[in-house]
């Protein structure tokens, strides 16, 4: 439900492909076999088992839409929520928005729908939610969002019971591989799948990272015959989870932290994820968009969007 679907070449195509890029930076193209598309689907299911959803229920997903299909003020109504599992599980309709519309159109778009459930990314569900706080916007039938694709911030979880009053499911999902670790759904770690990857988090010496320490997310694929990923280094960065007493027995990851171009370098070479952003942030300016670029150990290049300007104490 959550994570791009990846769209094979044929219906019962043998192979797809994807493009990508690992911690290089540069493009990669990934082809996957017809059997990783099999775990793909298989887990999904997981997803919906682990999040107790009513399989009848409507869900609107906002995300991007390369084909254009889905763009405001209709989206795009189908009636199921997967292709690929319809044939074996029926679900309730899913309404499609591109997530090029303006948040506010969002807001109205998403009103209209009356779903139960809610797909997006991390940063759109943010702006809905302070557009929805700010302008007092209720939305009574939704009771559920996932999030997917990007890093979750713990201000976004306790923003979204703030204004909607529960709280978030996230995964973790690649192009390359499909899914690596889904929120674990009694608590806010995530659980590895274990039965589709081999997930290690390893620290600059290349040495398994124990519970409570950060490093590299290294991936080796379990079913892509046709091209097998082995310890591919996916550029991201996570920390290690103390086993969960919810008795699944699959790893824990406590905290996704995202890209490692997203960490900054301090004068003594150590490496730190930043907290930019936020509501400490908003209180002190009308900031709508910023980009932080490190020039050197020692300087910070930061662009505002700010659409009244900042005054010399801001």
């Amino acid at each position: 439900l959550g994570a791009v679907e990846r769209t094979l070449t044929e219906e019962h195509g043998a192979t797809q492909k994807v493009s990508a890029s690992g911690s290089s930076g540069k493009p990669v193209t990934v082809m996957s076999s017809a059997v990783a598309a099999i775990f793909w689907n298989v887990i999904t299911l997981r997803v919906f088992l682990w999040r107790r959803v009513d399989l009848s229920a409507k869900v609107a997903a906002i995300r991007f839409d390369e084909k254009r299909q889905s763009r405001y003020p209709d989206g795009m109504l189908l009636d199921y929520w997967l292709k690929s599992i319809q044939p074996f599980l029926a679900t309730g309709a899913c309404a499609m928005l591109d997530i090029s519309t303006p948040v506010d159109k969002q807001v109205e778009w998403l009103a209209r729908q009356e779903a139960n459930y809610l797909v997006t990314y991390p940063s759109n569900l943010e702006a809905l939610l302070l557009y929805c706080r700010a302008q007092q916007v209720g939305l009574p039938t939704l009771s559920q969002v996932q999030t997917l694709s990007e890093v979750l911030h713990p201000r976004v979880r306790n923003l979204c019971q703030e204004v909607w009053g529960f709280g978030i499911d996230d995964m973790y999902t690649c192009q390359e591989a499909g899914y690596i670790a889904l929120q674990c759904p009694d608590h806010a770690h995530y659980h590895v799948q274990s039965e589709n990857l081999i997930v290690e988090i390893l620290d600059g010496d290349g040495n398994p990272c124990a519970p409570g320490e950060s490093g590299r997310v290294v991936l080796s694929d379990l079913h892509n015959f046709v091209m097998p990923l082995i310890r591919y280094d996916i550029g991201d960065f996570a920390e290690v989870g103390e086993p969960c007493p919810c008795g699944r027995g699959l790893p824990v990851l406590k905290n996704i932290m995202g890209r490692a171009r997203g960490m900054l370098t301090l004068a003594d070479g150590s490496r730190i994820r930043p907290d930019f952003g936020g509501p400490h942030s908003r209180e002190v300016a009308d900031v709508r968009q910023y980009q932080i670029i490190q020039k050197s150990r020692e300087k910070l290049e930061v662009k505002l969007v700010a659409p009244g300007g900042l005054n010399e104490s801001e």
